[in-house]
């Protein structure tokens, strides 16, 4: 019996795959350029050039709000690459795409949802500042005796709510 080496050679047969496909991250808008948002890792389970993996954000990336940077082979941080405001773009749906370097090329990809959250940067504004109401003794329950009305310039979400109370008086 005589023994031959038989070279073996991996076949690109299995496609990256992402440790975690789906994420959700909340932001407030006066997040800072550079911020680390998310982290997203894939793996290949063949071997040399065909488990050899690059990532790229394929959708989603509206204005280029977001950069990837690398941090190992399988490994990239999803950064804050600009200014957010909640006002212009209250959410956005990336898409990560994991490709390895096997022929033919084969990719998966993961999704994180970004929602960005306003800062409250104004308070409500009375539509008057003083309001003066009289009423008598026989006024029955219940009875509409005042309306009041504020804005808050905050324009979306709930920063843009206004809820009242009174804090003195019966």
């Amino acid at each position: 019996t005589e023994n031959f080496p038989v070279p073996v050679t991996d076949v690109n047969d299995t496609p990256p795959q992402f440790v975690v496909p789906f994420q959700y991250a909340t932001l407030p808008d006066d997040t800072a350029r550079g911020t680390t948002v998310g982290n997203v890792s894939a793996y290949d389970l063949d071997k040399g050039n065909n488990s050899r993996i690059s990532f790229q954000l394929t959708a989603g990336n509206i204005g280029n709000a977001f950069t990837l940077s690398q941090l190992t082979s399988d490994s990239v941080d999803i950064v804050l690459d600009s200014v957010l405001n909640a006002d212009v773009q209250s959410r956005y749906t990336l898409q990560i795409t994991a490709t390895d370097s096997g022929n033919p090329r084969l990719m998966a990809t993961a999704t994180m949802i970004v929602i960005v959250g306003g800062v409250n940067l104004y308070a409500p504004v009375f539509t008057q500042s003083v309001y003066t109401v009289n009423i008598t003794e026989t006024t029955d329950p219940g009875v509409l005796i005042a309306a009041v009305n504020a804005t808050d310039a905050d324009m979306t979400g709930p920063d843009s709510e206004v809820e009242y109370r009174i804090v003195l008086g019966n």
